[in-house]
């Protein structure tokens, strides 16, 4: 073989050998796409399914305030009755009231008392639920993502 043949033959050797190595490069750098795909959708899972809860919450928090509101009204038109009424006695009371009447109006007046109080439990725990609500949309607005993802591995 003649001397340009044996050079010839050494090039293609040489590219032989770089197309290798650049295949293996290749190789690798498919892999860790791969494998860098797979984590990107595990994370995609966990974002989807805290998404998922935290609109669950939000409807549950959002069906309870609207029960909260309705029953505040309805405890208000119970006040205003009870009202009405007590003022609709006072009015048509004689001078000196009878026992049955002093009994009536102190039932009046406890139920009024009691329907006080359960307006400020209703306060009280919507005032509760208003503070979880923005308790829980800081924690979303501020938690690590990546990091719940790790704790639902």
């Amino acid at each position: 073989m003649s001397e340009y043949g044996k050079q010839v033959r050494s090039d293609l050797r040489l590219d032989v050998g770089l197309l290798k190595k650049d295949v293996e490069t290749v190789a690798t750098l498919c892999a860790k796409v791969s494998v860098t795909l797979d984590k990107t959708e595990l994370i995609l899972d966990g974002v989807v399914r805290i998404i998922t809860m935290h609109e669950s919450q939000h409807m549950q928090h959002a069906k309870v305030e609207e029960e909260v509101k309705s029953d505040i009204m309805g405890l208000r038109s119970d006040i205003r009755d009870l009202h009405d009424a007590v003022l609709s006695v006072r009015v048509t009371q004689d001078t000196a009231p009878n026992q049955c009447e002093i009994e009536q109006r102190k039932a009046i007046e406890d139920e009024l008392a009691s329907l006080k109080e359960s307006m400020k439990d209703i306060d009280r725990w919507k005032w509760t639920i208003m503070g979880g609500i923005a308790i829980l949309a800081w924690l979303i607005g501020h938690v690590d993502i990546l990091g719940l993802v790790r704790l639902f591995k």
